[in-house]
């Protein structure tokens, strides 16, 4: 495949899912006797490894399985509401209409990413999807995002990731390829967090990438 490769984040970028996130795990510290977790406490210690977080807010180790069962039974009651950001697939749409690859690479399992991008509308723009599962490592490690551009068969400098945590971020800039953040309401990590890593980009919404070339 020639030409130039937009790969996306998926949570924070296309699909809105922080409140939805940030209720379930304060349901789970309210289950412990933790104070519940502000958005703004939250963005400062969000990890690629979540349960760092609820170790740091003094869960023992011990209750790792009760707090993924806990998490999974309460972001149940709020996933319903859950939806993708309301530009994303017009803005996939017309980047493929343009001639670009895209790609989806996330952190998520490959059954719910699988599961995003068809519910989303995605699938018939989406040329590669790679999950947790494809890669050695997850992000911020570069593999994620080189398994991407390997399978496309386009080098990574022919390109650009778009995400709104500083992993993905770093993950790109590793890889040799674009980051463009993503900052606005819904967004995992807040602007200032954003530009303390450096992207190349920092866009406010998604439809900025119809308007100027990168990677």
């Amino acid at each position: 495949m020639s030409g130039k490769v937009r790969l996306f984040d998926m949570n924070g970028t296309i699909r809105n899912d922080l409140d939805a996130v940030l209720s379930a795990m304060n349901d789970v510290l309210r289950h412990y006797g933790i104070p519940a977790l502000t958005v703004g406490k939250y963005r400062k210690s969000a990890t690629p490894d979540y349960w760092t977080i609820y170790r740091g807010l003094g869960v023992p180790d011990s209750e790792r399985p009760s707090v993924d069962r806990l998490f999974a039974q309460f972001f149940k009651g709020y996933e319903h509401d859950v939806r993708a950001f309301p530009d994303a697939a017009d803005v996939i749409k017309r980047l493929k209409e343009k001639g670009h690859a895209i790609g989806i690479v996330s952190n998520l399992t490959r059954k719910r990413l699988s599961g995003h991008v068809r519910d989303y509308g995605l699938g018939k723009f989406v040329d590669i999807v790679v999950s947790r599962e494809d890669a050695d490592e997850l992000k911020p490690s570069p593999k994620p995002l080189l398994l991407a551009f390997s399978r496309l068969g386009v080098p990574p400098e022919n390109g650009a990731y778009v995400g709104d945590q500083i992993w993905d971020v770093q993950s790109a800039r590793s890889a040799g390829t674009s980051p463009i953040a993503i900052s606005r309401a819904g967004s995992y990590h807040s602007r200032r967090m954003l530009e303390s890593a450096e992207p190349d980009r920092i866009i406010n919404k998604l439809p900025s990438l119809l308007y100027f070339n990168s990677g």
